[in-house]
């Protein structure tokens, strides 16, 4: 008889996991600091513009997410084939991402510039509508370029080497910030002159050139150090069983993120109906989030890839341990983002706003509110979404999807509408609609994880006596 080996803790190798999410947090972050950096330009130019930026920004990156979740699954498909060691495979999945992101990227370039009629008929302020239209289809052509850049961030990540990215995007931000920066000086010394539109149109093309210049930079990286796996793209690859297999799961995933995506989307929608005022607060408060979000947004990219390798190699107990160990490590920097919304939302909000759009004081108090209630769902924020993580690594992309749908629309929204209507609390009804959706969706996503990798300690008997 054996002795049965001692089963490692849950915490167990974390340096590991934390190794491949930092840079990977890092990469978000800075992802979504430009888009903050954008938030602190639209401030200064005033609240008209802040309005139309917060509408077209909720737009853009909706469109954004869709289509950045298809190509999610190149990393978790690179992870499995190297999990697999199969190197023919993985060059077919970055060959069907490049195909992909040209595919998807055409098809959202059409959607976001086709989107004002759809702004008017949800009952949006005509004039914000039109602001925000000067700056979507600008900003529209760095989707292709941003579709690029994520798929060959799926090879570094799916190979656990994603050194590069962090570096990329941190240059990314510091030249976002000089040429808002610059575009200011300008008009504050009088050598520029534009209206509103046409500082819209400059602001989303600066984004556009930002996309780009990443995509590049990942790409010269990626030839120089991963180069076997590219390879020119072949249409006859699209007949694959890769590309079959990338395609199958990755469009559970980008309806997954657009469900989610949407739900702050319709949110910012419902919140338009109170004036620009409401929709200035939201999208303030609504950028402290989505920023903070990146750090439970990476460690699920890192938990997928560590439970798909997992999954890859047919060691299912290991892939339960470490998706369990992604929502534990989730927990610190949520509560730590909490913490930081209850206590110290009027500091956030004051850096973002600037002092001179504090002159509407309304803006800043509803944006401070509203922070208060996002430290409320800050624990299921980031359990959903790494749970959601440890699930794509499992391939179980559909379930995510269906979950999404019901967490976030069936019980999310249908919350929000009734609060925000029903007992007359405004934006704040809203939101609360929020925690009661990712809630929701955390528990499910969470107990699905478990039911999956319930059968891990039978497929391991023969191997632990």
């Amino acid at each position: 008889m054996h002795l049965m080996k001692a089963r490692p803790g849950v915490l167990f190798g974390s340096r590991k996991t934390l190794k491949l999410a930092i840079p990977l947090i890092l990469a978000q972050m800075a992802i979504v600091a430009m888009g903050v950096v954008d938030t602190v330009t639209f401030s200064r130019l005033g609240i008209p513009v802040l309005a139309a930026g917060a509408l077209a920004t909720a737009i853009f990156n909706l469109v954004h997410i869709i289509c950045t979740g298809v190509l999610i699954a190149i990393s978790n498909q690179v992870a499995f084939e190297s999990g697999a060691n199969n190197r023919e495979n993985i060059a077919t999945a970055v060959e069907s991402g490049v195909i992909l992101s040209v595919l998807i990227g055409l098809g959202a370039i059409l959607a976001i510039s086709l989107s004002g009629p759809l702004l008017l008929m949800a009952g949006q302020d005509r004039q914000v509508v039109m602001n925000a239209m000067a700056y979507l289809p600008a900003a529209a052509l760095g989707i292709i370029p941003s579709l690029l850049f994520t798929t060959l961030r799926g090879l570094t990540v799916g190979l656990k080497q994603p050194g590069p990215i962090t570096i990329i995007t941190t240059c990314a931000v510091l030249g976002k910030i000089v040429l808002n920066t610059g575009l200011l000086y300008m008009l504050q010394a009088g050598w520029i002159h534009a209206t509103t539109p046409q500082l819209l149109f400059i602001l989303g093309g600066i984004g556009s050139l930002e996309f780009t210049l990443m995509a590049l930079a990942l790409w010269l990286s990626c030839r120089r150090n991963l180069g076997w796996y590219l390879r020119r793209p072949r249409w006859l690859t699209v007949k694959s069983p890769v590309f079959r297999e990338t395609l199958s799961q990755g469009i559970p995933i980008g309806i997954s993120y657009g469900v989610e995506a949407g739900l702050f989307t319709g949110v910012a929608l419902l919140i338009g109906h109170f004036g620009p005022t409401a929709l200035a607060a939201h999208h303030i408060a609504n950028q402290c989030v989505f920023l903070t979000f990146m750090m439970a947004v990476g460690l699920s990219h890192a938990s997928s890839i560590r439970v798909g390798e997992a999954a890859g190699s047919g060691d299912l107990r290991e892939a339960k341990r470490l998706g369990r160990q992604g929502m534990l490590i989730g927990m610190i920097p949520m509560t730590m983002t909490a913490t930081l919304y209850f206590f110290y939302g009027d500091v956030l909000v004051g850096m973002l706003i600037g002092q001179d759009a504090l002159s509407s004081r309304a803006v800043a108090v509803l944006a401070i509110q509203l922070l208060a209630i996002a430290a409320c769902f800050q624990w299921f924020d980031g359990i959903q979404v790494i749970a959601a993580g440890a699930l794509r690594g499992l391939k179980d992309a559909r379930f995510t999807m269906i979950a999404s749908i019901m967490g976030y629309w069936g019980v999310g929204m249908t919350t929000a509408l009734f609060l925000s209507r029903s007992i007359n609390s405004g934006p704040s009804g809203v939101w609360w609609g929020l925690v009661v959706g990712l809630g929701t969706t955390a528990l499910i996503l969470v107990l699905r994880f478990e039911k999956l990798t319930d059968m891990a300690p039978a497929a391991q008997m023969a191997v632990d006596y």
